[in-house]
């Protein structure tokens, strides 16, 4: 049930079109808040943390969304040691290894979304792409299924 909340929220994202830059950083983050909305994190207390790992917009997108959301917290990842902080960990295009995030992380309950494309079919579980000027994301139901997602 809960893979097929996440898969009809990726049928709307094929219908979204981004034409700058700051648009695309507004409907990933669109789609990072329904995300944690629709995960049962498991130990949670109220409070929700995003981490962003990597150099990119993201992260001031989110911290403009947490804003308005109180109990969101919004944490630039400068090192792998804090990702098991995260609830949700975004790792930018700017970054090549997701083979040592994805072990860096663990069997924690983080969920790692990435924008970098292939990195779905090597260790995130949703990763955001570009289509013909169309944002779409990938899922690795595999890795959600591991993570009882």
């Amino acid at each position: 049930m809960k893979i097929f909340k996440l898969f009809a929220i990726g049928f709307l994202a094929l219908t979204l079109n981004f034409d700058s830059v700051a648009q695309n950083e507004k409907i990933k983050t669109a789609f990072l808040y329904q995300f944690s909305r629709y995960i049962q994190w498991p130990g949670n207390n109220g409070s929700f943390t995003y981490g962003v790992y990597g150099d990119g917009p993201i992260y001031n997108a989110l911290v403009n969304m947490a804003k308005t959301r109180p109990g969101f917290k919004i944490i630039k990842v400068t090192s792998l040691a804090q990702a098991k902080q995260c609830n949700i960990l975004f790792v930018t295009d700017k970054v090549d290894n997701i083979q040592q995030v994805k072990q860096s992380v663990g069997n924690s309950p983080t969920l790692i979304v990435t924008e970098k494309s292939g990195f779905a079919k090597k260790g995130s579980e949703i990763n955001f792409t570009n289509v013909g000027g169309k944002l779409r994301f990938e899922m690795n139901s595999d890795s959600l299924k591991k993570k009882d997602y």
